[in-house]
């Protein structure tokens, strides 16, 4: 099959929003995190149209496939700069999705293929991905798992710590700090 691949640009961006529509439609349930309703789109869209802007100087790394003029997949990503430890720079890759009629079809490692030279061209050592977290298939391509995220709304974390949860304009009640000590066990 033939398809044309290139770095996105603000003329995509439609093309890129139905695509990336799909892909957040073909998620698993994730409790509703992060939120993608109406207005989280429509933010996403604005932001990326920002991004799209000057392909060339922007930390955001993103390449669009198509059959013909029929939109088929999209990567895309971020260089990152971490505020502590090495490689201090890295690529971060959010999306890649590839629709299902067009898979198998070497869509996804053309996609692959472009963004890894874009971050090797900004001098970028390592790449990180974000996936599900039962999802075997990054391991059995070969990358390794280096953390795992955890999310809790804060009123819970509180209420775990022993505070009062807190709604709207409400204030919360804490105790002062008192550090923890232990008696030495003999």
């Amino acid at each position: 099959m033939d398809f044309t691949l290139k770095q996105a640009e603000l003329s995509d961006l439609l093309p890129i929003r139905e695509l990336w529509g799909e892909f957040h439609a073909s998620q698993p349930a994730t409790g509703d995190y992060p939120r993608m309703d109406d207005e989280e789109k429509a933010e996403w869209t604005r932001l990326l149209a920002l991004r799209l802007i000057d392909p060339v100087t922007s930390p955001f790394g993103c390449f669009i496939a198509y059959a013909g003029d029929i939109p088929i997949g999209f990567l895309a990503g971020d260089e990152i700069t971490r505020p502590v430890g090495t490689p201090r720079r890295y690529g971060c890759v959010y999306w890649l999705y590839v629709r299902p009629d067009y898979r198998a079809l070497g869509v996804g490692t053309a996609l692959a293929n472009a963004g890894t030279k874009w971050m090797r061209d900004r001098q970028l050592e390592v790449i990180e991905i974000l996936a599900a977290p039962d999802d075997p298939q990054w391991t059995a391509r070969g990358w390794t798992p280096v953390a795992t995220r955890y999310i809790m709304p804060v009123n819970e974390m509180l209420v775990g710590l022993g505070n009062q949860a807190t709604h709207g304009d409400d204030t919360t009640t804490t105790e002062p700090h008192q550090p923890h000590t232990e008696e030495p066990t003999p």
